[in-house]
C-alpha cells in the first residue's frame, strides 16, 4: 500500500465526515427560558454559532411569558399576503458564525415552526404562515419560502397549533456565514373581537457548521498520519510473525 493510496483514503473519509455529518437542530426558541426571547443552543456545534434573541418587530407583536408564545392580535394582523409583507409587523431571529470562527461557515439543514393560534368559544378562522429570508431577502417583491402546511384553522378559545416544515434545501442555504428569517402571518378574522390572537409555540433550526479549507486540510493529514501508523503498525507485527516462523521451523 503506497503513500498515494493511503492519502486518497483520508481524503475519503474527511469528505465521507463533512458530508455524512448528521443533521442537528442547533438552536431551538420555546419561549420558555429567562428571558423568554433567549435561544436555546444544542448539538455539537452549538458552541460555533451566535444566536440572536428571538425579535418580535413591530408594534403589535410581543411575547407572552404566561403562555409560552410569540403572538399578534388579529385585530392588528393584515388580511392579505402583500399586506403583511409590506407591514411592520413581524417575527425574527439572527443566526451567525461565532466570534472568532469567522472563516468557518454554516450550512442550513432544516427549519421547522409550530404556529397557530386561539379564537374564541363561538368563532373559528385561518391564520396563514408566511417565512422570508435574508438569502432571497424581505418585504413583498421578494420571494417568500414554502411553508408546510401554510395555513391552521383556529377553533375554539384554546391555543391550538400545527407544526410547519420551512423548506431551506436551496443550495442558497449552504456555506453562510449569517442568516435572518422573519416570520409574518395573514388571516380572514373579521370578528372584531380582541381576545384572538395569531401565536408561534416554538421555531427550531438545524445546520452544520463546515470548517474553513485549512482546518479541514488539517484534520485530513491527521487521518493520513493515524493510516500511516497503522501501516506500519501492521507491517511490524507482519515482520514478527515471519521472525517466529523462521525460528519455530526445523533446519534443512
Amino acid at each position: 500500500m503506497n503513500h498515494k493510496f493511503l492519502f486518497s483514503i483520508a481524503a475519503t473519509i474527511l469528505l465521507l465526515g463533512i458530508d455524512a455529518a448528521p443533521a442537528q437542530v442547533i438552536v431551538t426558541y420555546n419561549f420558555e427560558g429567562d428571558p423568554v426571547t433567549a435561544a436555546m443552543k444544542t448539538g455539537t456545534d452549538a458552541a460555533l454559532v451566535n444566536a440572536s434573541p428571538f425579535d418580535p418587530a413591530g408594534p403589535n407583536t410581543a411575547i407572552s411569558a404566561n403562555t409560552d408564545t410569540a403572538f399578534i392580535s388579529t385585530l392588528n394582523t393584515p388580511k392579505s399576503l402583500s399586506a403583511a409583507l409590506s407591514g411592520p409587523n413581524y417575527f425574527g431571529f439572527t443566526l451567525s458564525i461565532a466570534d472568532g470562527m469567522s472563516t468557518d461557515t454554516m450550512d442550513l439543514t432544516s427549519l421547522s415552526i409550530a404556529y397557530g393560534g386561539n379564537s374564541t368559544s363561538l368563532n373559528s378562522y385561518t391564520t396563514n404562515m408566511v417565512a422570508q429570508s435574508s438569502v432571497g431577502g424581505f418585504g413583498s417583491a421578494a420571494p417568500t419560502l414554502t411553508v408546510t402546511p401554510s395555513s391552521f384553522l383556529v377553533s375554539g378559545s384554546s391555543r391550538t397549533f400545527t407544526t410547519a416544515t420551512v423548506d431551506i434545501s436551496d443550495i442558497a442555504f449552504d456555506s453562510l456565514s449569517t442568516v435572518e428569517f422573519r416570520f409574518y402571518f395573514y388571516d380572514n378574522d373579521l370578528s372584531g373581537n380582541s381576545s384572538p390572537a395569531n401565536r408561534i409555540n416554538f421555531v427550531t433550526l438545524g445546520a452544520t457548521v463546515v470548517p474553513e479549507p485549512s482546518t479541514a486540510l488539517l484534520m485530513c493529514v491527521g487521518a493520513l498520519c493515524g493510516l500511516v501508523r497503522l501501516r506500519r503498525r501492521a507491517l511490524a507485527a507482519q515482520a514478527r510473525i515471519w521472525v517466529e516462523i523462521e525460528y519455530a521451523l526445523p533446519p534443512i
